[in-house]
């Protein structure tokens, strides 16, 4: 929202606006889930998304199936919506 509000000002001044966005691949594979609650309560994180971000990290598994067997373990890390 920072980033946003920034913008439109400068934008409104009929400025000139340059962003810069990476997308580093595999950089959520090792995101630490309470570090990043910690994080969201640090800067007060409105209570809604703080529980919305909170839910979505909770009781999270993988499941790997072979020919032979399938093991589901608990993670508590990682990109939960779909990475290897």
């Amino acid at each position: 929202m920072e980033a946003k509000s920034f913008i439109e000002r400068v934008l409104e001044n009929r400025g000139l606006v340059i962003m810069t966005s990476l997308d580093v691949q595999g950089a959520f594979d090792s995101a630490w889930w309470p570090g990043i609650l910690q994080g969201l309560r640090d800067f007060n994180c409105p209570s809604n998304l703080y529980k919305l971000s909170k839910d979505y990290f909770s009781n999270r598994t993988v499941v790997m199936t072979t020919n032979h067997f399938t093991i589901e373990r608990r993670i508590t890390k990682g990109c939960p919506q779909g990475s290897c």
